[in-house]
């Protein structure tokens, strides 16, 4: 990193600072009023700026203060390629401010936009492809961030409408479609109109829309409505068409009897915003125009005539914003009108464009895609802090990195003075000796009705040599963790009377295949619930630039952004509301989620771990983290630690390699995070609107194709630290029982285990209070090569430790006791026989089983 320069008193440039001491609000105050141009410039060259402008408070205070700038659409008649340029008008109205932002997003020769619709800064565009279909492009472009929306059908609608609005009931922005299913509309036939809203993935469909509805493409959002004008060639009555994106409804604006005795609005009817008002150009004939306002929203008699533009010479597109010359001969002009001077001036000059384009009326904003888009594809999300990394110097890195490189920086100085959670903090629960919450079934029938069961169901079994979801290897009797799962579950509700359902977080990655293992379920008393967590692009480690930019659009280019993101995806599922809402037998809706890793087969909802979930309620904890004491087995586990007044989740990915063995020692840090949480569903609701869980980033490096990527990640137990009276339960080590590698498919298949009602237990027979360690060879690693190599699973009821290299097989009614050792030559193959029984041997060949 370069040097800093010393200011005048020697300290340091960035000791003399102060700015970014300012509190949040007073810094957000000042970053609103600065010119957009300025402020992309200063998200280029510090990190600081770059966090203030993705914060969705600013985001919301910028906009509010924004000013209209013109948004250029060059057209290259060479390539067909569209670029998009940023231009501000000061306030004088003399001087144009262009700012060096390019937004290049369309590159296919055959594309051609055909029109486009603005809402909060995020700008939609309609893209014909190759002339069979439309598709939808929701961007913004001065984050560079845009999703693809395709249609539902593989045709060009015929006298179709659209555009984009937002709905502040459940804060999604939505994309209307009206269009005519004949091949040619008829102003008597009702149009097909369907709804397409952000984060969901579908269209769907809301029926006819009005008679006549279809009009013009130029429409403008205001009032939480959309406005567009209507011009019947039946009987040539005007309407101001209008659609509610919160209730989903359709409407008219009434005109001014003025407005409609004239019959006629001239070649190019429009509306749009003016001072905060609805306005429409009335053309009574082509040497002028009027713009009116309706000063009153949606009273006809507030219809007031604001400016009389004569003799223009122009075609009028856009009140206000743009204008094109009436000569084809002529090329494309954009002027501006001055309403004190009643002047047109001519300014297209000021930008030295030479190529064909397009101009249009936008509002720049810093809403991001990714905040308000959860579950879509965002591409080039990364893009804008990319270039941050580019043209700048280290102290210019993204976000993610920022939060990873302080944290790291933080633990390096704070290590030794990092202490395990007070006592009074934690409480002690045991099932082994520990009597339930409640022992009459009514209760016990309320409490459960009040739970959610989460399981993290994102995870491949590659690491086992499978393809498809980890949920679905068998591991034990032939059932699967699924099976398991649903199993526990359903004998509670059958039991109860209960109504405990079962939420499965996918990721693209398993989403499909789980999607049709559930429909093997539909006939339990389970009612199983399913959505997808987001996708983010991975990071070239080189330049940090996104991997699907390189060439890599597919699923490589992609990976789900770890189990962190558990709470915002199940706020944009929409089933965290829905159970929020839900009342059963007279209980006010689900209050706590459980949420697990379905791989960890400890992880089970029984009686005796309601009295956690009892506790909960009766002392308003809004989040539990079970943690269990840490054996050397569990070194690289997360652990609870307290700093500044506050529970807060430590991650060995989290710490310098210099401090990693300090980590590791089970003396100081003594417990260990089992990922099994409880967690308040309001709080998560609560904390997810705000925008409040500022979770910290863990970096994972990884080879893809060959190329060096990293992953950023979140943990769920992070956000420990976020939640109101947080507390951590030291839970026995049976609640911690994960199958991730051959080794512990072993055991939980082994007489070491007993399986009922779906929960597997361990064996009273086993006096040992620790499970054995085992340890197989590379030949063992897939599931289907471990599978293969056992005749049957040998007793390990009285085994210490097992360790297996090179090509063995077992034999069936094998039995394992004290320290095994078993290592074939290189070359040889070395069978166990049926019956053998080995205790604290070493076997390295055939010899080594006799006697």
């Amino acid at each position: 990193m370069k040097k800093q320069k010393k200011a005048s008193n020697g300290s340091s440039s960035r000791q003399a600072c102060r700015f970014f001491q300012l509190p949040d609000a007073v810094i957000f105050e000042i970053l609103s009023r600065i010119p957009i141009k300025y402020l992309l410039q200063c998200r280029c060259v510090c990190k600081r700026f770059l966090c203030f402008t993705y914060d969705p408070e600013f985001a919301r205070l910028h906009f509010s203060r924004s000013s209209t700038c013109f948004l250029f659409k060059n057209i290259s008649p060479r390539y067909g390629l569209y670029d998009f340029w940023l231009a501000q008008v000061e306030a004088k109205g003399a001087g144009i401010e262009v700012s060096n932002l390019k937004f290049t997003q369309y590159n296919a020769p055959t594309s051609c936009i055909v029109g486009k619709s603005a809402c909060n800064g995020l700008l939609c565009l309609a893209v014909l492809e190759q002339f069979q279909s439309r598709t939808f492009y929701v961007c913004n472009p001065v984050l560079d961030e845009f999703i693809r929306i395709r249609q539902p059908y593989q045709f060009v609608p015929r006298g179709d409408f659209w555009g984009l609005g937002y709905s502040t009931a459940t804060k999604q922005y939505k994309l209307l479609q009206i269009y005519y299913c004949l091949r040619y509309e008829w102003d008597n036939i009702p149009a097909m109109a369907e709804i397409y809203t952000l984060g969901t993935g579908s269209w769907r469909s809301i029926g006819n829309a009005p008679i006549g509805s279809v009009g013009s493409s130029s429409n403008v959002f205001l009032n939480g409505a959309l406005h567009w004008f209507t011009l019947s060639f039946v009987d040539r009555s005007e309407f101001i068409h209008s659609f509610d994106f919160n209730v989903e409804k359709f409407g008219t604006v009434p005109l001014s009897d003025h407005l409609r005795k004239k019959k006629k609005f001239g070649w190019h009817p429009s509306v749009g915003v003016l001072g905060g008002c609805l306005s429409m150009i009335h053309s009574p004939n082509h040497m002028s125009f009027d713009i009116w306002v309706m000063k009153e929203y949606g009273v006809k008699e507030s219809w007031t005539k604001q400016f009389v533009i004569q003799d223009p010479g122009y075609f009028c597109l856009q009140p206000m914003i743009m204008l094109y010359k009436n000569s084809p001969d002529e090329p494309a002009t954009v002027v501006c009108y001055d309403p004190k001077r009643k002047h047109l001036q001519e300014i297209t000059n000021m930008f030295h464009i030479h190529l064909p384009f397009q101009v249009a009326s936008y509002t720049p904003s810093f809403f991001s895609l990714g905040d308000v888009a959860k579950g879509e594809q965002i591409f080039r999300a990364l893009d804008s802090m990319t270039r941050s990394v580019k043209k700048s110097s280290s102290e210019a890195v993204i976000d993610h990195f920022t939060v990873v490189f302080q944290w790291k920086s933080w633990i390096t100085s704070n290590l030794t003075s990092l202490r395990f959670l007070k006592s009074v903090k934690m409480r002690k629960t045991d099932s082994s000796t520990s009597s339930p919450a409640t022992s009459d079934p009514a209760e016990t029938k309320k409490l459960l009705d009040k739970l959610v069961v989460l399981k993290l169901n994102g995870g491949l079994g590659t690491t086992m040599g499978c393809t498809g979801p980890k949920s679905v290897i068998e591991v034990r009797s032939g059932f699967t963790f699924l099976d398991l799962i649903v199993a526990q579950i359903q004998n509670l509700n059958t039991k109860y009377g209960c109504n405990v359902p079962l939420v499965l977080m996918n990721s693209f990655n398993t989403h499909d295949d789980t999607m049709k293992i559930v429909e093997l379920y539909a006939k339990t008393d389970v009612k199983v619930h399913i959505f997808n967590q987001s996708q983010y692009p991975r990071l070239v480690a080189e330049d940090f630039t996104p991997f699907p930019c390189k060439g890599q659009p597919g699923k490589d280019g992609w990976y789900p952004p770890g189990h962190g993101d558990v709470f915002p995806s199940l706020m944009n599922s929409g089933k965290l509301d829905a159970f929020i809402a839900e009342v059963v037998a007279a209980i006010n809706g689900k209050e706590y989620v459980f949420v697990a890793n379905s791989d960890n087969l400890g992880a089970i909802v029984d009686l005796s771990t309601l009295e956690i979930l009892n506790h909960l309620i009766q002392n308003k904890n809004e989040y539990c983290m079970e943690v269990t004491p840490k054996t050397l087995a569990d070194v690289k586990g997360g652990t609870l630690i307290s700093y500044d007044g506050k529970v807060q989740l430590l991650e060995i990915a989290q710490v310098p390699d210099a401090h990693v063995n300090e980590f590791k020692s089970i003396e100081k840090f003594k417990i260990f995070n089992t990922n099994n949480l409880w967690v308040n569903l309001k709080a998560i609701k609560r904390l997810v609107e705000a925008d409040a869980l500022k979770m910290e980033i863990i970096p994972n490096p990884k080879e893809v194709n060959g190329v060096k990527v990293l992953q950023l990640e979140t943990a769920a137990g992070a956000a420990i630290r976020f939640f109101d009276n947080a507390i951590g339960v030291n839970v026995p080590r049976s609640r911690f029982l994960p199958v991730k590698a051959t080794s512990d498919l072993l055991l939980v298949q082994s007489d070491l285990y007993t399986l009922a009602d779906g929960n597997v237990s361990r064996n009273t027979a086993r006096s040992n209070p620790v499970n054995p360690s085992i340890e197989l060879g590379p030949e063992f690693k897939k599931v289907s090569n471990f599978l293969s190599r056992f005749k049957s699973i040998p007793s390990i009821i009285g085994l210490d430790s097992l360790v297996v290299s090179g090509d063995v097989w077992f034999g069936a009614n094998i039995v394992l006791k004290g320290k095994v050792k078993i290592a074939a030559k290189e070359g040889v193959k070395l069978e166990i026989p049926d019956g053998a029984v080995i205790e604290n041997k070493e076997i390295n060949g055939p010899e080594g089983l006799s006697g």
